[in-house]
């Protein structure tokens, strides 16, 4: 007799756990047997229940039982009807009974998809290979963000194959609607390079394009610059990026300081062209600020801490022009390490022969 009322205890407290369920959690709770079988459901769970087409004492599916028995603190992601729940299931083995606490993740899968639509939109800008142009050295590389910006960079070929126009653009925004205008600015640059042979003109109307079909709080920085091998001259305009093109010659950094104003924003805008004569060894790069901006663990940008150029400067002659990319962009990522990457990181390398 003296076990008794321990066993009315247990059993009242038992119950107690059974029913301590705020019916009011927005999010789904259930509660199942040791084996499997539903308990209890609050009001978010009915859903859930409908959609397994279960009542009380029914079984639920076997996977969340088995993810009780794992030694994970993982959540168990399932469809359930047209949405995506991430379980997170408590066995509670004193009492017989394994709690499931549910959050609604289909916005987030939905925002995953999206993110992998931008990537892939992103991704399809990019050329493949770099052009072999006579005289010329080239390569370039984009790494984005997670958050997917809307960098993007292009080998525009004359028919003769003796002139390349390179240009270097990032569009405002991120996402799918970045990587969206990112695929529209390279369409009508394409269509107006190919019509046109001036960085000038070619920027000019490109900007009168953008401008009409481009939203008000979008806008486009590019670079756009024009190799003449034979001439030995580079031609280059530049719509708003603040991340000038640089020329590296006999060890010496020079910033190619060409000014304009943003695409897709006034219409009207004249674009001037700067003309560069260029020496054998030379070697320049085109980037967007994903390169110049990204701040240490002290709020210092890579430009301005004076890293850049002393990598710069100390790049060999024989250095493969991939491998000046790899250098520089590793050498960014260094930098920041301690921080995640918050923009596209775009270079292109040009070396003259």
């Amino acid at each position: 007799m003296s076990h008794e009322p321990q066993s009315i205890n247990e059993l009242k407290n038992q119950l107690q756990a059974l029913l301590k369920f705020p019916d009011q959690n927005p999010n789904p709770v259930l509660k199942i047997t040791m084996d499997g079988k539903l308990l209890y459901t609050n009001s978010a769970g009915q859903y859930i229940k409908e959609e397994w087409k279960i009542d009380i004492g029914d079984n639920v599916p076997s996977s969340v039982v088995d993810q009780s028995k794992l030694a994970s603190s993982l959540p168990l992601e399932m469809e359930v009807g047209n949405k995506t729940y991430a379980f997170h299931v408590v066995a509670v083995p004193e009492f017989d009974f394994i709690n499931i606490y549910g959050t609604d993740v289909t916005a987030n899968k939905e925002m995953e998809q999206e993110l992998q639509d931008a990537t892939q939109m992103q991704m399809s800008l990019l050329p493949k290979s770099a052009p072999e142009i006579e005289g010329l050295q080239i390569t370039g590389s984009s790494v984005a963000t997670k958050e997917v910006g809307g960098d993007f960079f292009d080998y525009l070929i004359s028919e003769d194959n003796r002139q390349i126009s390179i240009a270097v653009g990032d569009v405002s925004g991120k996402g799918l609607r970045g990587a969206m205008n990112a695929v529209m600015a390279s369409g009508i640059l394409r269509i107006y390079a190919e019509q046109e042979n001036n960085t000038s003109s070619v920027m000019s109307s490109i900007n009168k394009a953008l401008c009409q079909s481009m939203e008000q709080d979008m806008n486009v920085t590019m670079v756009l610059a024009q190799f003449d091998h034979a001439k030995k001259q580079m031609t280059l305009a530049n719509a708003g990026q603040h991340a000038y093109p640089l020329l590296i010659r006999n060890g010496t950094v020079e910033p190619v300081k060409a000014k304009g104003l943003a695409l897709g924003m006034i219409p009207t805008i004249p674009y001037k062209s700067t003309v560069v004569d260029l020496e054998s060894g030379d070697l320049l790069l085109l980037m967007t600020d994903g390169i110049t901006e990204p701040r240490n663990a002290d709020g210092v940008m890579y430009e301005e801490s004076g890293r850049l150029n002393e990598v710069l400067s100390n790049i060999p002659a024989e250095m493969s022009i991939k491998e000046v990319v790899d250098t520089i962009i590793s050498d960014v990522e260094a930098y920041t390490a301690d921080d995640e990457q918050d923009d596209d990181i775009t270079l292109v390398a040009v070396r003259v022969s």
